[in-house]
């Protein structure tokens, strides 16, 4: 959910005092290589249709939200995000670019991933977006040279350093701990972070998974997002439909100001 947490902090971290952030670490140390392929059961769609709630508190202010996602699978995202009954952000995200609107303070932004890893100081792109709001793993980034450690009725995969498959050289490592529930091998905790100073980190709980095509879908997500500030919350899904759209709309409004 970077993407509701994007458009969140742009509204809301705009004239806030920095603070430092801490990096979390691995609930314990992990030893020893796995060769084994990680054990975690995938969320398959091809179109995603999705109502949420949303309660978001940063610092001593919280906000409840409600929206709408619709995903078209290795495709595109659209975001609409209500308060009062009156859209505050609309958001279009494809593999090579970001269009948000800010309906309160009539601007947009326009560019690429830059923009949300700039708000975020997370590096993240399009499958990154998409397989955090479905649960799944980021597939754009390397499978091996993690560790393993079973806790019990989790297993939990640990990435020092993990590399995207491309090799591009322009693209952050990151940092990941993949915490997995043994018994339907389904992601239950997600946290990554950056490989630098003063980078950011964002972690994702997921649980009350929906049943969702003989699939599971987590129905809930707890977050965490730190970088200049810490936001965090709680978004509930209350309608998932694999409904298709046949646009999706994207204007900016003539008066709006571009914000760079």
């Amino acid at each position: 959910m970077l993407l509701i947490c994007c458009a969140v902090m742009w509204l809301a971290f705009s004239c806030r005092t920095k603070h430092a952030a801490l990096v979390p670490q691995p609930d314990k140390s992990v030893a020893g290589d796995s060769s084994a392929a990680m054990k975690i059961q995938p969320f398959h769609f091809h179109t995603l249709s999705l109502k949420f709630n949303a309660e978001v508190q940063s610092g001593d202010e919280n906000n409840n939200f409600s929206g709408n996602i619709f995903v078209v699978r290795d495709s595109a995202l659209w975001i609409s995000l209500q308060k009062f009954g009156l859209e505050v952000v609309r958001a279009l995200i494809t593999h090579d670019s970001v269009r948000m609107l800010d309906r309160i303070n009539k601007s947009y932004l326009a560019g690429d991933f830059s923009l949300i890893s700039g708000i975020l100081k997370t590096s993240i792109d399009f499958d990154g977006l998409q397989s955090l709001i479905t649960g799944n793993d980021v597939m754009s980034y390397e499978g091996f040279g993690y560790t393993e450690i079973n806790t019990g009725d989790t297993v939990v995969y640990y990435f020092a350093k993990r590399n995207k498959k491309t090799g591009d050289a322009s693209t952050m490592s990151i940092s990941q701990e993949i915490r997995v529930t043994l018994a339907d091998s389904k992601i239950c905790k997600n946290t990554i972070s950056n490989i630098s100073q003063n980078s950011g980190w964002a972690a994702f709980s997921y649980s009350d998974f929906k049943n969702f095509d003989g699939q599971k879908l987590p129905g809930k997500i707890n977050f965490q997002v730190s970088n200049i500030g810490t936001l965090q919350g709680i978004i509930e899904f209350t309608r998932i439909t694999p409904e298709k759209k046949e646009s999706l709309p994207f204007i900016v409004p003539d008066t709006y100001v571009k914000k760079n």
